[in-house]
């Protein structure tokens, strides 16, 4: 069964399937953001971009009471590392193209944001960028913690609703569904990456290979 929240890492074929075709899928790890009687709508997670987006924050200091017996707020502005999740602008409306996700315990604890997975909720959370701004701004969280991402895929499922989307890929051999003990640590591995130049291009394409490797690896410790 497929769920919201679930993680997939493309196919451990010693030939790729997607050599000649979909290569941003070579190797990808995706996430599913929606999964309904229509089709499959997910994002790609290992493929940073060279674009960072400003995120302004007011960063609170509670020592500070100076100015109106408040804590005191300073407003400033964070650059966000922007990811490339496919092809297709699926998510938000308007000023919101962005999908805005992170799996960080004391976030979760906190309530930032709501589990994608319902039925996992040490898995993947979506929140707003309103509330990545406010637990920068807090302290509770650095903008390392985040991943946004832009675009995504959809697979279309067949007029019975039982063939095609996602599901379809997996049972073709395409992808395979990672255990969910095993997503902090590709989450982990994933957030290491830096933005996309010459000089990290390498760093960043053996972050994401060994992410992959440690998606499929169900003996891993915690």
């Amino acid at each position: 069964e497929i769920r919201h929240g679930m993680l997939l890492r493309a196919s451990v074929h010693p030939r790729s399937p997607f050599l000649l075709s979909d290569q941003d899928m070579h190797k990808c790890l995706f996430l599913v953001v929606s999964e309904n009687v229509y089709g499959t709508v997910g994002v790609i997670l290992n493929l940073p971009t060279t674009k960072t987006i400003e995120l302004d924050i007011a960063k609170t200091n509670l020592f500070d009471n100076s100015e109106d017996d408040g804590p005191h707020r300073k407003s400033s502005s964070v650059p966000m590392l922007l990811r490339y999740g496919g092809n297709y602008v699926v998510f938000g409306e308007g000023e919101r193209p962005l999908l805005w996700l992170h799996c960080n315990d004391a976030l979760r604890r906190a309530s930032v944001g709501i589990p994608l997975d319902e039925f996992n909720t040490g898995s993947v959370w979506e929140c707003t960028p309103e509330d990545v701004a406010s637990a920068i701004g807090k302290g509770m969280a650095s903008p390392s913690d985040f991943m946004v991402v832009s675009g995504g895929y959809i697979w279309v499922k067949d007029n019975d609703g039982m063939t095609g989307g996602i599901r379809g890929e997996v049972w073709n051999g395409r992808f395979e569904i990672i255990p969910p003990h095993n997503i902090q640590h590709v989450w982990d591995a994933l957030l290491s990456q830096q933005g996309m130049t010459r000089e990290t291009f390498d760093e960043n394409l053996v972050t994401s290979s060994m992410a992959w490797s440690v998606a499929g690896n169900i003996d891993i410790d915690d």
